[in-house]
């Protein structure tokens, strides 16, 4: 069974997430590395994916 993969992302007011104005796609690949210093977001980031793939259903 294929699988859709999430080519790109754009968020907008998830916690405190500061993307450029206005806000611009974040690029994901099959392997991603998110790299920062501490309280850059990395966290929130990794906690809006799950929020994305908790909301999805199966038709």
């Amino acid at each position: 069974m294929n699988q859709a993969i999430l080519q790109f992302i754009v968020t907008q007011t998830y916690k405190d997430l500061s993307l450029p104005q206005p806000p611009q796609p974040v690029e994901l690949d099959k392997l991603n590395i998110f790299i920062g210093s501490n309280s850059s977001g990395k966290s929130n980031f990794i906690s809006c994916l799950k929020f994305l793939k908790n909301s999805l259903t199966t038709i």
